[in-house]
């Protein structure tokens, strides 16, 4: 699928080689590559299994809109390997299974359920979800902009 380009340290020998442990094995890697790139570079396709039937998944589109090759990075979890260029001395781990959600993750009003998960209308009032219908409330209006007649706005519109 990847196809390394020839080896940089061969026609640069000022070319940084960089000491890296993956999955507690110790591994070389080019300066300027990415995680993945190391990863794949050092014959590892996959960076992850799929939290419910354990499958492996690999870099997929190498930026950053995939999330196929979050990796473990000096312990912290679910980092974008495709997005990190890779440092001398950092440990990689191949992420097994459901991700850990850290308490940064987590509403505090709210905290046994996600905060991507929490409804914008009973948080923040209806103007959150959808300004156009709140009608009265005044939530991200430019004071400054022409007033639009309401007869312009098309209600029945899907968004």
């Amino acid at each position: 699928m990847f196809k390394r380009l020839p080896d940089l340290a061969a026609s640069n020998s000022n070319a940084p080689v960089l000491a890296v442990t993956i999955d507690g094995k110790a591994f070389t890697a080019r300066a300027g590559d990415t995680v993945a790139a190391t990863l794949i570079a050092a014959g590892l396709a996959d960076c992850r299994t799929t939290p419910v039937l354990g499958v492996a998944r690999g870099p997929f589109c190498m930026m950053g809109v995939c999330f196929d090759c979050l990796v473990v990075i000096d312990g912290r979890p679910n980092q974008q390997g495709c997005m990190i260029a890779v440092r001398d001395g950092m440990t990689i781990d191949r992420q097994q299974g459901a991700r850990e959600v850290s308490v940064a993750d987590v509403d505090p009003v709210a905290p046994e359920r996600p905060a991507a998960v929490i409804d914008p209308v009973a948080a923040e009032g209806p103007a959150a979800a959808d300004p156009i219908a709140a009608e009265g409330q005044a939530a991200n209006v430019d004071p400054d902009a022409p007033d639009i007649p309401a007869a312009n706005v098309d209600r029945t519109a899907p968004r």
